[in-house]
């Protein structure tokens, strides 16, 4: 896995390169798309530090003191957003939004699954109190999800 993330962390140094060249340091970093830009240099950033920290102090020291260097590393995958930005991405796009569409949907039918069993614990609570079923109300919610 190192000389995968050697490879990657290359890549993503050439990219920022080019980038420089191509459209300078200035609209590199006040463009159009600054922020994502600053993200790139700060993954990059990241990516080199971890390298050497990894070279400079090797697998025989303990880095649990990097765990926060490691953990910000997975803001790497937010360049995938970005991609997803492109034309050719477009159909993926669509399919993204829908599985998040759908997600908020089904956040919302499963509160409202709560409720109504909630409601329903309530009311078997006070009707059933002598059934050992339905003593509380946790154990009225229960025994009706269940069935």
């Amino acid at each position: 896995w190192v000389v995968v993330e050697y490879i990657f962390t290359g890549f993503y140094c050439l990219e920022f390169i080019a980038k420089i060249a191509l459209w300078g340091p200035k609209s590199y970093f006040c463009g159009v798309d600054m922020r994502w830009n600053f993200m790139d240099f700060f993954c990059l950033l990241l990516s080199a530090m971890d390298i050497v920290v990894i070279q400079l102090l090797g697998d025989s020291v303990d880095l649990s003191t990097f765990v926060l260097l490691r953990l910000l590393r997975l803001g790497r995958l937010a360049r995938l957003i970005k991609t997803l930005r492109l034309p050719i991405f477009k159909e993926l796009n669509l399919m993204v939004m829908g599985v998040v569409s759908g997600a908020r949907v089904l956040l919302w039918a499963i509160v409202m699954l709560f409720i109504i069993i909630y409601l329903l614990a309530l009311v078997s609570n006070k009707l059933l109190h002598d059934e050992v079923e339905f003593t509380t109300v946790g154990s009225s919610a229960s025994t009706i999800f269940r069935c």
